[in-house]
């Protein structure tokens, strides 16, 4: 467990302050695989404010960060999933796009156009799936820090969730707009 000693180390002011850098960067675990110039043995390492700081600005997430940080914690972790929540139906969309726009290349023969449209497939996945961690990273959180107030948080993105996730019919999830407030 990290005390408030640990995260001065570190360069935070306590070890609320590091929460709220973890909260918006999601899991740590995942934080130096998605810095592009980090290799596979940073992935476990205690991670800095610099650490943090550098992933928030270098993945746009200094307007979220300013939104949320004077926020009460159950406030903050509703508008960190909604934020991360919105990243993954954009990401569903825009896999749906690139599919369609694959078969037509495959349809013309154009191989090029193939190549570009899957890799647009699998960067758009891999978007995916890191928002989805990190919605799961949240609602984790909520379990450990905010046991009494799950029910608030699950109530609040219940209908962000079911949009979201339900897999049986995607049409529901056309024309969803997802606000806190």
């Amino acid at each position: 467990m990290i005390t408030d000693t640990k995260a001065r180390e570190l360069g935070f002011i306590d070890f609320e302050e590091m929460l709220l850098y973890q909260d918006i960067c999601g899991d740590g675990l995942y934080l130096a695989e998605l810095f592009e110039e980090e290799n596979l043995e940073e992935i476990g390492k205690e991670f800095t404010k610099k650490d943090y700081e550098k992933y928030i600005k270098s993945h746009g997430l200094v307007e979220l960060f300013n939104k949320v940080k004077g926020l009460p914690l159950l406030d903050r972790m509703i508008e960190i999933y909604i934020y991360y929540a919105n990243g993954f139906s954009l990401s569903k969309e825009a896999e749906k796009i690139f599919s369609f726009h694959l078969q037509e290349a495959k349809e013309l023969y154009d191989g090029e156009k193939e190549k570009e449209y899957l890799k647009q497939i699998d960067r758009a996945r891999n978007m995916k799936g890191e928002y989805f961690r990190k919605m799961h990273y949240i609602e984790s959180e909520v379990m450990l820090r905010l046991p009494s107030e799950e029910v608030k948080f699950y109530n609040a993105i219940k209908e962000i969730s079911s949009a979201l996730l339900d897999k049986k019919d995607d049409s529901k999830n056309n024309n969803v707009s997802f606000s806190s407030k």
